[in-house]
Protein backbone atom coordinates (compact mmCIF):
# COMPACT_ATOMS: atom_id res chain seq x y z
CA UNK A 1 0.00 0.00 0.00
CA UNK A 2 1.13 3.50 -0.81
CA UNK A 3 -0.14 6.98 0.02
CA UNK A 4 0.58 9.95 -2.20
CA UNK A 5 0.51 13.42 -0.63
CA UNK A 6 0.12 16.42 -2.93
CA UNK A 7 1.33 19.50 -1.06
CA UNK A 8 2.77 22.22 -3.23
CA UNK A 9 3.44 24.53 -0.30
CA UNK A 10 4.54 23.76 3.24
CA UNK A 11 1.49 25.36 4.89
CA UNK A 12 0.37 22.00 6.29
CA UNK A 13 3.85 20.59 6.78
CA UNK A 14 3.28 19.58 10.40
CA UNK A 15 0.10 17.65 9.63
CA UNK A 16 1.59 15.89 6.59
CA UNK A 17 4.75 15.06 8.55
CA UNK A 18 2.67 13.62 11.39
CA UNK A 19 0.51 11.57 8.98
CA UNK A 20 3.61 10.34 7.15
CA UNK A 21 5.25 9.18 10.37
CA UNK A 22 2.03 7.41 11.42
CA UNK A 23 1.78 5.65 8.03
CA UNK A 24 5.45 4.64 7.99
CA UNK A 25 5.01 3.02 11.43
CA UNK A 26 2.35 0.82 9.85
CA UNK A 27 4.51 -0.17 6.89
CA UNK A 28 2.78 2.05 4.34
CA UNK A 29 4.99 3.67 1.70
CA UNK A 30 4.61 7.45 1.55
CA UNK A 31 5.36 9.74 -1.39
CA UNK A 32 5.16 13.53 -1.27
CA UNK A 33 4.88 15.73 -4.36
CA UNK A 34 5.86 19.33 -3.63
CA UNK A 35 7.44 22.32 -5.32
CA UNK A 36 10.21 22.85 -2.76
CA UNK A 37 11.37 20.00 -0.50
CA UNK A 38 13.59 22.16 1.75
CA UNK A 39 10.87 23.33 4.19
CA UNK A 40 9.71 19.73 4.55
CA UNK A 41 13.13 18.54 5.65
CA UNK A 42 13.34 21.50 8.05
CA UNK A 43 9.97 20.44 9.49
CA UNK A 44 11.39 17.00 10.31
CA UNK A 45 9.94 14.89 7.53
CA UNK A 46 11.04 11.28 7.86
CA UNK A 47 13.85 10.45 5.40
CA UNK A 48 11.96 7.31 4.35
CA UNK A 49 9.33 9.50 2.68
CA UNK A 50 9.95 9.68 -1.03
CA UNK A 51 9.90 13.37 -1.97
CA UNK A 52 9.34 14.35 -5.59
CA UNK A 53 10.04 17.99 -6.40
CA UNK A 54 8.47 20.09 -9.14
CA UNK A 55 10.96 22.95 -8.63
CA UNK A 56 13.44 21.96 -11.34
CA UNK A 57 10.74 21.27 -13.90
CA UNK A 58 8.99 24.54 -13.16
CA UNK A 59 12.27 26.43 -13.48
CA UNK A 60 12.99 24.80 -16.84
CA UNK A 61 9.55 25.60 -18.26
CA UNK A 62 9.73 28.09 -21.15
CA UNK A 63 7.36 30.65 -19.62
CA UNK A 64 9.34 31.64 -16.48
CA UNK A 65 12.61 31.20 -18.37
CA UNK A 66 11.48 33.54 -21.15
CA UNK A 67 10.42 36.15 -18.61
CA UNK A 68 13.80 36.01 -16.84
CA UNK A 69 15.74 36.22 -20.10
CA UNK A 70 13.69 38.95 -21.78
CA UNK A 71 13.05 41.11 -18.73
CA UNK A 72 16.29 40.74 -16.78
CA UNK A 73 19.23 38.97 -18.43
CA UNK A 74 19.33 40.56 -21.89
CA UNK A 75 18.79 44.16 -20.72
CA UNK A 76 21.35 43.73 -17.92
CA UNK A 77 23.91 42.37 -20.38
CA UNK A 78 23.32 45.26 -22.81
CA UNK A 79 23.54 47.88 -20.06
CA UNK A 80 26.69 46.28 -18.65
CA UNK A 81 28.40 46.46 -22.04
CA UNK A 82 27.36 50.09 -22.42
CA UNK A 83 28.76 50.93 -18.96
CA UNK A 84 32.06 49.31 -19.86
CA UNK A 85 32.40 51.67 -22.81
CA UNK A 86 32.95 54.50 -20.35
CA UNK A 87 32.58 58.18 -21.11
CA UNK A 88 29.16 59.77 -21.42
CA UNK A 89 27.59 56.55 -22.76
CA UNK A 90 28.81 54.62 -19.72
CA UNK A 91 27.52 57.27 -17.29
CA UNK A 92 24.10 57.33 -18.94
CA UNK A 93 24.02 53.53 -18.95
CA UNK A 94 24.65 53.55 -15.18
CA UNK A 95 21.72 55.91 -14.61
CA UNK A 96 19.48 53.97 -16.98
CA UNK A 97 20.53 50.70 -15.34
CA UNK A 98 19.19 51.71 -11.92
CA UNK A 99 15.94 52.96 -13.38
CA UNK A 100 15.59 49.87 -15.53
CA UNK A 101 16.02 47.57 -12.53
CA UNK A 102 13.21 49.44 -10.77
CA UNK A 103 10.98 49.23 -13.87
CA UNK A 104 11.76 45.55 -14.51
CA UNK A 105 10.93 44.71 -10.91
CA UNK A 106 7.60 46.54 -11.19
CA UNK A 107 6.75 44.79 -14.47
CA UNK A 108 7.66 41.44 -12.89
CA UNK A 109 5.55 42.01 -9.76
CA UNK A 110 2.59 43.88 -11.27
CA UNK A 111 2.19 42.19 -14.66
CA UNK A 112 3.99 38.87 -14.84
CA UNK A 113 3.27 37.47 -11.38
CA UNK A 114 -0.54 38.00 -11.53
CA UNK A 115 -0.57 36.36 -14.97
CA UNK A 116 1.71 33.54 -13.81
CA UNK A 117 -0.46 32.96 -10.76
CA UNK A 118 -3.38 32.07 -13.04
CA UNK A 119 -1.43 29.75 -15.36
CA UNK A 120 0.82 28.16 -12.71
CA UNK A 121 -1.62 25.35 -11.72
CA UNK A 122 -1.80 24.19 -15.32
CA UNK A 123 1.96 24.56 -15.72
CA UNK A 124 2.61 22.52 -12.55
CA UNK A 125 0.23 19.82 -13.77
CA UNK A 126 2.17 19.58 -17.03
CA UNK A 127 5.49 19.42 -15.16
CA UNK A 128 4.13 16.78 -12.76
CA UNK A 129 2.58 14.77 -15.56
CA UNK A 130 5.82 14.74 -17.57
CA UNK A 131 8.52 14.37 -14.96
CA UNK A 132 7.16 13.38 -11.53
CA UNK A 133 4.08 11.20 -11.90
CA UNK A 134 5.71 8.64 -14.23
CA UNK A 135 7.98 7.83 -11.27
CA UNK A 136 4.91 6.96 -9.16
CA UNK A 137 3.14 3.65 -9.67
CA UNK A 138 -0.43 4.96 -9.44
CA UNK A 139 -1.76 1.41 -9.61
CA UNK A 140 -0.19 0.69 -6.21
CA UNK A 141 -1.38 3.95 -4.61
CA UNK A 142 -4.23 3.29 -2.20
CA UNK A 143 -4.98 6.94 -1.44
CA UNK A 144 -4.09 10.42 -2.69
CA UNK A 145 -4.28 13.24 -0.14
CA UNK A 146 -4.52 16.81 -1.43
CA UNK A 147 -2.90 18.58 1.50
CA UNK A 148 -3.15 22.25 0.49
CA UNK A 149 -5.25 24.50 -1.70
CA UNK A 150 -2.47 24.92 -4.26
CA UNK A 151 -2.53 21.19 -4.97
CA UNK A 152 -6.24 21.05 -5.78
CA UNK A 153 -5.69 21.40 -9.56
CA UNK A 154 -3.17 18.54 -9.46
CA UNK A 155 -5.66 16.40 -7.54
CA UNK A 156 -8.42 17.33 -9.97
CA UNK A 157 -6.32 16.33 -13.00
CA UNK A 158 -5.38 13.05 -11.30
CA UNK A 159 -9.03 12.33 -10.50
CA UNK A 160 -10.02 12.95 -14.11
CA UNK A 161 -7.25 10.79 -15.50
CA UNK A 162 -7.53 8.00 -12.88
CA UNK A 163 -11.15 7.78 -11.65
CA UNK A 164 -10.38 4.60 -9.66
CA UNK A 165 -8.02 6.50 -7.30
CA UNK A 166 -9.30 7.42 -3.87
CA UNK A 167 -8.58 11.16 -3.62
CA UNK A 168 -9.44 13.34 -0.63
CA UNK A 169 -8.44 16.33 1.43
CA UNK A 170 -7.59 14.33 4.55
CA UNK A 171 -6.08 10.97 5.31
CA UNK A 172 -8.56 8.17 5.93
CA UNK A 173 -6.76 6.43 8.81
CA UNK A 174 -9.36 3.69 9.10
CA UNK A 175 -7.95 1.97 6.02
CA UNK A 176 -4.55 1.57 7.71
CA UNK A 177 -5.50 0.53 11.23
CA UNK A 178 -5.78 -3.01 12.42
CA UNK A 179 -7.63 -4.41 15.46
CA UNK A 180 -4.69 -3.82 17.84
CA UNK A 181 -4.70 -0.12 16.95
CA UNK A 182 -8.43 0.11 17.63
CA UNK A 183 -8.02 -1.56 21.03
CA UNK A 184 -5.18 0.80 21.94
CA UNK A 185 -7.24 3.79 20.85
CA UNK A 186 -10.27 2.56 22.84
CA UNK A 187 -8.17 2.06 25.99
CA UNK A 188 -6.86 5.64 25.86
Amino acid sequence: MKVLFLALTATRARAVTRHSHWLLERGVEVTLVTTNPDPWWAQGLDPRVRVLSLREGEGRHPLPRAERVLLFRIPRAVLLRLRRLGGPVGRHASVVSGRYEWLADRVHRKLFLPFYKTVRPYLLWRVANRSVLPAVDLGAVSEVVVADSHAIPLGWHLARRHPQLKIGFSLDRSAYTDESDEVTAAEV
